[in-house]
């Protein structure tokens, strides 16, 4: 089974959790940020391909254009203030 990359929100330690046995995703042990995938034999190495490259797609750019959707999602009560949070944490990560 090939390495799971950390959390590109928190840095956290991705596990992967598979709740029924045709099915699994990807978590973050620290902030709870997951993907789900479908199910079938295959579903563990799909859910982990996913979330290892949804971790390797995040760039600052990316991230900066998310954190203004999440604003605009909040401001309107769609979304969670904690998830702006995580998005800020991940710009001061990709800073350093």
């Amino acid at each position: 089974m090939r390495c799971i990359k950390p959390c590109p929100y928190c840095g956290g330690t991705g596990e992967l959790l598979q709740p029924y046995s045709a099915s699994a995703y990807v978590q973050c042990s620290k902030c709870k940020t997951g993907l789900s995938t479908e199910h079938g034999e295959k579903a563990k190495e799909h859910a982990i391909s996913i979330w290892n490259t949804w971790s390797d797609s995040f760039s600052l750019e990316k991230l900066r254009f998310f954190k203004k959707h999440v604003e605009n999602q909040i401001k309107y009560g769609m979304d969670n203030p904690k998830h702006l949070k995580l998005i800020e944490l991940a710009i001061r990560r990709y800073k350093q």
